[in-house]
């Protein structure tokens, strides 16, 4: 026999179940009503549920129970910002200093006392500064500065060295660029005045002088390119001069020249192939 409805009512107690998102992203079950066997969960549900969820019971003419629910609203934390390491006050790059400017050498070894063409790159219309020290000192110095043009290029033609040398661009108000070598070779030079049968005077002067003497090695040249160390001399200290005496025992045309040994000054030197005849 058919219970009536508002006896059925009494019986059962309604249970709404809505789903709502937490913050955590994981589906949480939401109770509006609850009999008396299910107290705790109902008190567990109303904690976990979002304030702003409620739920309404209606009847219908039918009795059967219907629920209607206003949305759950779910408010989650804003996720962190990154943040630069040293709280973002890095220092910021100079207008026009995004690269630093850079030594371009025409040649990369040069004889002492010759011209050695050098210039720069940086950014279009500005000043570039050419710091350099010789060997032997390790001191850099300001040694010429010039604008740009509009391809960003400026050129030094007028630079001497006597010694080996290193040197570097810096951009005015930018940081400085990677430095570079330019190698000087000693100038040697090559004279030679016969006096007697096969006997000979080999001179010249070795640019720079330097503490000590430089040492002095004149070469005897064959037909075939064949090079046979003739004699030795140590320049003069102060003028870089210096004699070599020389008496042979064969007669023949032969080529001479006179070098000089690499040492942290200079490259090696070479003076022109001479050309003698020995009688």
């Amino acid at each position: 026999m058919k219970q009536p409805t508002s006896t059925a009512l009494r019986r059962f107690s309604v249970t709404v179940v809505a789903l709502a998102t937490a913050g955590a992203g994981l589906p949480v079950l939401l109770s509006s009503a609850a009999s008396a066997d299910h107290t705790a969960g109902h008190s567990a549900a109303q904690a976990t549920a979002s304030p702003s969820a409620t739920s309404t019971v209606t009847m219908s003419p039918s009795a059967t129970p219907t629920a209607t629910m206003s949305p759950a609203t779910v408010s989650a934390s804003p996720s962190p910002s990154a943040t630069r390491p040293g709280g973002g006050n890095q220092p910021s790059t100079p207008p026009g200093c995004a690269r630093a400017a850079e030594v371009v050498l025409s040649r990369t070894t040069i004889t002492a006392t010759g011209s050695a063409p050098v210039s720069a790159t940086g950014t279009p219309n500005s000043v570039i500064e050419l710091y350099a020290y010789s060997r032997p000192s390790t001191q850099y110095r300001l040694v010429r500065s010039g604008t740009t043009d509009n391809n960003g290029s400026v050129s030094f033609t007028d630079l001497r060295p006597p010694t080996n040398t290193r040197l570097y661009a810096q951009q005015r108000g930018c940081a400085i660029g990677q430095s570079t070598v330019l190698n000087v070779r000693t100038q040697i030079s090559l004279n030679v005045v016969r006096n007697g049968q096969r006997n000979y005077t080999f001179s010249g002067q070795a640019i720079p002088a330097r503490t000590g003497g430089l040492i002095v090695s004149l070469y005897r040249v064959t037909i075939t390119g064949q090079q046979i160390l003739t004699s030795q001399a140590r320049a003069d200290a102060t003028t870089g001069r210096y004699v070599i005496n020389r008496r042979f025992t064969g007669s023949g045309r032969f080529g001479f020249a006179v070098r000089t040994g690499q040492d942290l000054q200079n490259a090696p030197g070479s003076s022109n192939l001479r050309s003698l005849l020995i009688f």
